[in-house]
């Protein structure tokens, strides 16, 4: 269970090309806007979505 019981942290996943940072919208698309990144409620689903999907990324903490 988790222990962020007021939701006000969620997780995205970022990847670097050419140095710029990159979100994950989909399991086949990234976008360089934060605005339409995936989120997630645990860094657990995060990164069993990454591997599931055998996608490569980063899994970044953000706090409402």
């Amino acid at each position: 269970m988790s222990t962020d019981k007021e939701n006000t942290v969620i997780w995205k996943v970022t990847r670097k090309v050419d140095g710029r940072t990159e979100y994950l919208i989909s399991a086949t698309s990234w976008d360089l806007d934060p605005r339409f990144a995936k989120y997630f409620d645990t860094q657990r689903g995060a990164k069993s979505f990454l591997k599931e999907n055998d996608i490569k990324g980063s899994v970044r903490r953000h706090e409402l």
